[in-house]
């Protein structure tokens, strides 16, 4: 089932139900999140921390997540390109 969801001035959208899980990613403060290429991007604001985790397996608790960091923490995402760059 895919839905969409309207939020201001964008939408999110969901292939099948929505539902919460018992993973979690830390980061210092809230960030967003980016799907690309199979790949979820987790970026901290905070302190400009990346968490890189295979997207099929993001509600896997053992799944791994390789960290990469931003120059300098901002308000803003981060993408991982397909030849490691981000």
């Amino acid at each position: 089932m895919l839905t969409a969801e309207p939020h201001r001035d964008h939408s999110h959208h969901f292939a099948g139900e929505p539902h919460l899980t018992e993973v979690t990613y830390q980061a210092p403060k809230a960030g967003h999140v980016v799907v690309h290429e199979g790949r979820t991007v987790l970026f901290g604001d905070g302190d400009g921390s990346n968490q890189v985790v295979d997207s099929a397996k993001i509600a896997d608790p053992d799944a791994a997540a390789r960290a990469f960091s931003a120059d300098a923490p901002h308000h803003g995402v981060a993408l991982k390109l397909d030849e490691g760059s981000f």
